[in-house]
């Protein structure tokens, strides 16, 4: 008899000891801890909108000035005046003129040096040989003469083909006259003896409603070249595009770099780690390498309304106005910066 009471007694203790454990795990069921939350992702990020800019540091449209042939007017006149205003221009030499050492100075100061051809021929009618033999020996022949790998082929007579220009951007990355990659509204203009500063601007102005690029294609000033521009114009047109400060007057290599390079990175700001990050993942570094381009550009706009602290070993320049920073970066030395809300008033 005492046997069976102290097993009921048994019973009864492991009950109530499960129906303690089985009332904890169903309050731990109903009631959950709220999980620990970033403090971070609570803060409102302090950059409202990130995007590419359409042309370096936002200028509203780009210019290309480019001067054909190899006549002496380069580098007596043309770049000299160009120097002076603080904008760089474009010489696209035929490899076979005996003035091409005169143009290794030119490089130097910031100009581009454009492969011509070598004998400036009529490319579109000649033979795939001759084709291959104009290109590959006149990109050598600049390597070699003026120290610089050209990017730029411009068509002698401006005359095209489908074979010509399938093999001119197996030798070279930009073209005046042919590039995929361009805007569609994108200008040319041809710069004669008799042509105004009203056209000039004409031009100018057309491409500024459009946010494009306008090409200027001539051969030189002062007498030299085919058909050259007087040279009271081309000072008359430069100081009017330096007091307008709405346009990137630059060599040819550079606005199409920049074009290419902005049509294949996005731009992005991670909260978490105050870091405005540019996606270049689809940018042919490869390719550039092989040309030894030393800097590839790219003008990211953030837009803000607190004062921020912009850090990063790639800023070449930073602009404020209207709650928007204009950031200019170099991504061959980097693809991200830091962005950290200012403690200075």
């Amino acid at each position: 008899m005492k046997n069976i009471f102290f097993i009921l007694y048994v019973l009864f203790i492991l009950g109530c000891k499960n129906d303690s454990a089985l009332e904890e795990l169903t309050q731990n069921e109903t009631t959950p801890q709220e999980p620990m939350q970033n403090e971070s992702s609570l803060e409102e990020p302090i950059i409202k909108k990130t995007s590419i800019a359409k042309w370096w540091n936002n200028y509203d449209y780009a210019i290309s000035m480019m001067w054909d042939d190899a006549n002496t007017s380069h580098y007596t006149y043309l770049a000299p005046i160009f120097d002076s205003y603080g904008f760089k221009t474009t010489f696209a030499v035929q490899t076979v003129s005996s003035r091409l050492v005169s143009y290794k100075e030119l490089a130097l100061r910031g100009h581009e040096i454009a492969s011509h051809s070598v004998n400036h021929i009529n490319m579109s009618v000649a033979t795939k040989e001759r084709i291959l033999s104009e290109l590959i020996r006149s990109k050598d022949t600049i390597i070699k003469k003026i120290g610089i790998v050209p990017t730029t082929f411009v068509h002698p007579y401006n005359r095209i083909s489908e074979e010509f220009d399938y093999l001119t951007y197996e030798y070279f990355l930009f073209s005046r006259l042919i590039d995929s990659e361009r805007d569609k509204d994108a200008l040319i203009r041809n710069i004669v003896s008799i042509t105004s500063f009203a056209s000039l601007v004409n031009g100018t102005q057309r491409a500024l409603e459009k946010s494009t690029l306008v090409i200027f294609a001539g051969h030189g000033i002062g007498g030299g070249g085919w058909q050259p521009l007087p040279t009271s114009i081309l000072i008359q047109f430069l100081q009017y595009i330096k007091d307008e400060s709405k346009a990137w007057l630059t060599t040819h290599h550079n606005v199409s770099l920049y074009n290419r390079v902005r049509n294949k990175v996005k731009v992005s700001y991670n909260n978490s780690t105050n870091t405005v990050e540019i996606d270049d993942s689809e940018v042919d570094y490869k390719k550039y390498s092989e040309f030894q381009i030393k800097k590839i550009p790219i003008t990211v706009i953030l837009s803000s309304e607190k004062k921020l602290t912009l850090t990063g070993d790639n800023i070449s320049e930073i602009c404020y106005g209207n709650k928007e920073y204009i950031v200019s970066i170099d991504l061959l030395k980097g693809n991200s910066f830091q962005a950290t809300e200012s403690d200075k008033e």
